[in-house]
């Protein structure tokens, strides 16, 4: 997945601090849909990136992968899709889907829930399936 929507300070005091990122996650996600519903894509996409970024650290930081976070992953990822797809950007949908069933097929390997695994994978490969279309959250 490609960083740059949080901060390397944002970033590192996240890493340091796990608690806040429940928070974070919930305001950036909270956010990007306000922007979404109000026709603001590019802000809409910053603010999905971030949420995305911090359910990323979620992933990296559980020791046990909790269903939470890999739902809140793929939530963040879902909405950005959907602002991608919004932005006509396929190649950029393509990529994020790519990178993001990778990174939680890595979360299956160290052990994580699978059928909360495959049942978020799924929901990101429709996008691939159906460009331009909206997916069935």
């Amino acid at each position: 997945m490609t960083q740059g929507f949080l901060c390397a300070r944002h970033r590192a005091w996240l890493c340091e601090q796990p608690a806040a990122i429940d928070s974070v996650w919930e305001r950036a996600y909270a956010t990007a849909i306000l922007y979404q519903e109000q026709g603001e894509p590019y802000q809409a996409l910053r603010h999905a990136g971030a949420a995305l970024e911090a359910a990323d650290i979620a992933l990296t930081q559980a020791g046990v992968l909790e269903h939470r976070a890999i739902e809140r992953y793929s939530d963040a990822c879902v909405l950005m899709a959907g602002v991608l797809n919004g932005l006509e950007d396929t190649r950029a949908v393509n990529s994020l889907v790519e990178a993001s069933v990778q990174r939680l097929g890595s979360a299956l390997t160290v052990g994580g829930p699978r059928e909360i695994i495959l049942a978020a994978c799924k929901r990101l490969t429709q996008w691939v399936s159906a460009p331009h279309a909206q997916p069935v959250h």
